[in-house]
C-alpha cells in the first residue's frame, strides 16, 4: 500500500493544486454553458463564440496538463513548482490524447443509453434458465452496471496512464518509454482497486447526493440543501480525480526511486 500512501501524501502536502481542481473546473463548465448561451446572429457574436471555445480548451488543457505533469515531477524528483510543471511543448500530444480520451468515453455513454435494446437483445438470445434466473429487472441491472464500469473505470484505468506521460514526456508518451510506464500502471493491482474505490467516492456518491431529494418545508430549504448537496458532491469529485492524478504520476516512473518530499522509498508495492 506504499502507492497509496505516497499518492495520499503528495495531494495532502501539495492542496494548491487540489484547490485549482475545485474552483477551476465548475468556472469552466460555468463559461462552457454561457458559451452555449450566446446567439450568433451577428458577426462580433460568431467571434465571440470563437474565441471563448479556445479560451476554455486552452485552460481545460493547461489544468489538467500541468495537474498530471507536477505530480509526475513531483514522485520523481520532489519537484514542487507549479509554472514549471506546464510544457507547452507537449500541449499537442496532450490535447491529441485528451481526444482519444473523451472519444471512447463518449462511446461508452452513447451505448450505455441503449440498455434496454441490449437487454431485449439479450434476453432474446440467453437460454431459459438464465432468463429465469436473471429476468428483465436482472438484465437490466446487470447492463447499467458493466457500462457504468466501464465509463468510469475501465476506460479511464487504461487511458489514464497516457495522459500523464504526454503531459510530462509528448509525443514520448507513445513510443516505448510511455508503454513501459503504462503496462508497469495498469498491471499495478494497487491501482485498480483504488481506481474502484475512488471512483465510487468520486462518482458514485455524489451522483446520489445530487439525485436525493429530501422532504423540505420550505422553497429556501430546498435551496439551501441543493447547494450544499453540490458543494459535497463536488468536493468527493475534486479530491478523487486529484488523488488519481497524483497515484498516476507515482505509478509513471518505473524508473525513478520513488522520491517523495525529500524521501526515497525503496521499490513500489
Amino acid at each position: 500500500m506504499e502507492i497509496l500512501r505516497d499518492s495520499v501524501a503528495a495531494m495532502v502536502k501539495n492542496k494548491r493544486i487540489w484547490l485549482l481542481q475545485f474552483l477551476l473546473n465548475p468556472a469552466l463548465l460555468a463559461l462552457a454553458v454561457g458559451w452555449l448561451l450566446i446567439p450568433e446572429a451577428k458577426a462580433w457574436q460568431v467571434a465571440s463564440t470563437g474565441l471563448l471555445a479556445v479560451v476554455i480548451l486552452i485552460v481545460a488543457l493547461w489544468l489538467h496538463a500541468t495537474t498530471f505533469a507536477y505530480f509526475g515531477d513531483y514522485h520523481a524528483a520532489g519537484f514542487l513548482r507549479l509554472r514549471a510543471s506546464f510544457r507547452p511543448g507537449n500541449t499537442l500530444p496532450f490535447a491529441i490524447w485528451a481526444v482519444l480520451f473523451v472519444f471512447c468515453l463518449h462511446v461508452v455513454w452513447h451505448a450505455g443509453q441503449s440498455v434496454a435494446e441490449f437487454s431485449v437483445y439479450l434476453e432474446s438470445i440467453s437460454p431459459a434458465w438464465l432468463r429465469r434466473t436473471m429476468g428483465e429487472t436482472g438484465t437490466d441491472k446487470s447492463l447499467t452496471f458493466t457500462f457504468w464500469a466501464l465509463f468510469w473505470i475501465v476506460v479511464p484505468g487504461l487511458l489514464l496512464p497516457f495522459g500523464v506521460q504526454a503531459a510530462r514526456n509528448g509525443f514520448q508518451a507513445f513510443k516505448r518509454a510511455g508503454t513501459r510506464a503504462w503496462r508497469y500502471t495498469i498491471g499495478n493491482r494497487v491501482y485498480w482497486s483504488s481506481l474502484i474505490m475512488l471512483a465510487i467516492v468520486g462518482a458514485y456518491l455524489p451522483g446520489l447526493l445530487i439525485d436525493w431529494l429530501p422532504k423540505l418545508e420550505s422553497m429556501n430549504s430546498e435551496s439551501i440543501s441543493l447547494v450544499a448537496r453540490f458543494t459535497v458532491a463536488w468536493l468527493l469529485a475534486a479530491t478523487a480525480w486529484t488523488l488519481i492524478a497524483s497515484m498516476l504520476g507515482r505509478l509513471g516512473n518505473p524508473e525513478s526511486s520513488g522520491y517523495l518530499g525529500g524521501k526515497s522509498s525503496t521499490k513500489p508495492t
